[in-house]
């Protein structure tokens, strides 16, 4: 038993510090990377902190570990939502979930170090409450995401990626209520994180021959431009601009990716690429959205319809609820709908008494 743990845990630590190196150096701008260089580091602490017998840390080191491994689960919910969702920013409802998560951890970390806290059974049961909520959300934001993803690549590995952690931690929950903890219990997690740690380190270490062996490139390689792409697919591009503008296409509050398609004449992996590649859209929602809000905001400009409900011109512009409408004018303006026109209003009549 202690050599299959050796076997499976040094290698996960070993490629763990390697992965936090490569980002730190490489990729130390993207939010997604400081996530996951925290999560390591969590990890790390979580792997280091529960060594079975006769490996165990000196106590000062052993301490400091228990507690840095505390917010391993809801970093990897952040990780994980980072990486599926566009322009992810943890709200207030992530942070006081991700500090419930830490507070019932912390209780079982202050008795691994010999403090007993009171409420046991509470925390043991809410501990795992939140965990399994955790990994079953990751679950629904990969499939409710999968129509409307366009970045391909993404899309094409997003699914299995979340299941992976997803399944992960709900198998690690149902054997630890199960009563499979201790060595078992860290053999199966170092078993199911080392996979996903290799394939991380052989997708960041590409290597690029030309670069290491200072070799010329091959004379007949030719890049790929972008601009091919708009000029090979004009026609698709027209009738999709057509659709949308002319044809006020963006109306239709049931308007999918599939029947947009459809309108196009085009498959639907193809309308992805091209909304994604020529257009700059990373999903659908926010494809739409331009359309939406270009016209939500003309008409809540327009004093001859001052008077008109905002939730009628929101259904208008092909909205199907108002709190969706609400959300995404907030998020693109960084102001309520009732504000934005009342602002808009009053400069209006102020250039009219002007003139």
């Amino acid at each position: 038993m202690l050599l299959l743990d050796a076997v499976l845990r040094f290698p996960s630590l070993t490629l763990s510090v390697m992965l936090i190196v490569l980002m730190a150096r490489d990729a130390w701008r993207y939010s997604q990377a400081k996530l996951a260089i925290t999560l390591l580091i969590s990890a790390i602490a979580s792997s280091t902190h529960t060594m079975p017998a006769g490996w165990n840390l000196p106590d000062p080191i052993f301490n400091v570990a228990v507690f840095i491994a505390i917010p391993g689960a809801a970093l990897q919910w952040w990780f994980a939502r980072s990486i599926l969702e566009d322009g992810f920013c943890p709200t207030w409802p992530d942070w006081a979930l991700m500090a419930a998560a830490c507070l019932f951890k912390l209780g079982w970390s202050l008795q691994g170090v010999g403090i007993s806290p009171p409420f046991h059974d509470f925390r043991y049961v809410a501990s795992y409450s939140i965990n399994l909520f955790l990994a079953g959300h990751i679950v629904w934001i990969a499939i409710s995401g999968m129509k409307t993803d366009l970045v391909e690549r993404r899309r094409g590995v997003r699914l299995w990626f979340s299941l992976f952690i997803a399944a992960g931690g709900m198998l690690n929950l149902i054997m630890e209520l199960l009563g499979q903890s201790g060595e078992f219990e860290t053999l199966f997690i170092h078993a199911t994180t080392l996979p996903m740690l290799v394939w991380a380190f052989v997708w960041l270490t590409r290597l690029e021959p030309d670069r290491v062996f200072f070799s010329a490139s091959q004379p007949d390689a030719q890049p790929q431009l972008m601009s091919d792409v708009p000029v090979r697919l004009a026609p698709s591009l027209q009738k999709l601009d057509q659709i949308m503008q002319s044809e006020l296409g963006y109306r239709d509050p049931d308007l999918s990716v599939r029947l947009l398609a459809e309108r196009v004449g085009l498959p639907e992996h193809q309308l992805r690429r091209l909304i994604n590649q020529s257009l700059g859209h990373r999903n659908f929602a926010a494809f739409l959205n331009g359309y939406r809000l270009a016209y939500v905001k003309t008409a809540l400009s327009d004093p001859d319809r001052a008077l008109l409900p905002i939730l009628t011109i929101a259904m208008e512009a092909g909205y199907k609820t108002l709190s969706t409408f609400n959300r995404a004018f907030r998020s693109s303006e960084q102001e309520t709908p009732t504000e934005f026109r009342r602002r808009s209003l009053e400069s209006a009549q102020d250039d009219t008494v002007q003139n």
